[in-house]
């Protein structure tokens, strides 16, 4: 019995008993898409579930490293050993390098691909890495993100793609917003999500506020579930934040 997971997943099953049972008939649970908690790692170790936390992206077709449910339950605190078909390396940024031939290419438009790829075969990802050797076999450390984008629920939060959303229909519907920040927030069971400190132009009243929140609010609706913002955060004119309380915020 195999099954796969990404931590938002796992951590919902984790919180009730009947999701802790039904985890218990897997012989091995591939976890992905984000690191999972030390709290989490410890629930599962006490209650013997066997997972298999792995590391992979898109640009490689799924995993490329993956550690067994043995040395999981065992307390590798790591995302397992390098698959055969796979080679891995750091580079002097520290940045993990992939090189194997499940690594795909980019469609740039209906008539141009681009290889992720250099000539050398190597792919380049965003992510810093440490490799260990262990019992004379190479195990992987994911360590983070080398930008700032972040892990939501499994799913990976650009900041600047967010930012030249929001500038795009803050000019378009002519929003008095001087500025805004885009900062994550640690969450339980999202790992991250995100909160965006706005500053409204001086002659802003509180009734042009409330408009321009409420047209913030409308259009984020329609993001991805990992992208929409936890909460709306107005900075006031003594430069402090304070976070509005208005119902339709969150």
């Amino acid at each position: 019995m195999i099954t796969s997971l990404v931590p938002t997943q796992l951590k919902r099953l984790l919180a009730q008993k009947d999701g802790i049972n039904w985890l218990k008939i897997f012989d091995l649970i591939w976890v992905g898409g984000a690191a999972i908690s030390g709290e989490t790692a410890e629930q599962c170790i006490q209650e013997k579930i066997k997972l298999a936390p792995c590391y992979g992206t898109t640009e490689t077709a799924a995993m490329v490293t993956s550690l067994k449910p043995k040395e999981f339950l065992m307390g590798f605190e790591n995302v397992g050993e390098i698959l055969p078909d796979t080679k891995i390396r750091i580079n002097a940024q520290g940045l993990i390098e992939i090189k194997s031939a499940r690594i795909g290419i980019e469609i740039i438009d209906s008539s141009k691909t681009e290889n992720f790829k250099n000539k050398n075969g190597w792919w380049q990802t965003g992510d810093l890495g440490k490799i260990n050797q262990v019992n004379n076999s190479l195990y992987l450390n994911f360590l983070g993100r080398s930008d700032n984008a972040f892990n939501s629920g499994g799913e990976i939060v650009f900041p600047e793609v967010i930012e030249t959303r929001l500038n795009d229909f803050i000019m378009k519907e002519n929003i008095p917003i001087n500025k805004f920040n885009i900062e994550k927030v640690s969450d339980k069971l999202w790992g991250n999500k995100i909160k965006i400190i706005v500053e409204f132009r001086e002659l802003a009243n509180n009734k042009n506020i409330e408009i321009s929140l409420n047209l913030l609010k409308q259009f984020s609706q329609s993001w991805p579930k990992h992208e929409k913002p936890e909460e709306w955060v107005v900075k006031n004119k003594n430069n402090s934040t304070e976070k509005i309380n208005y119902k339709f915020i969150k």
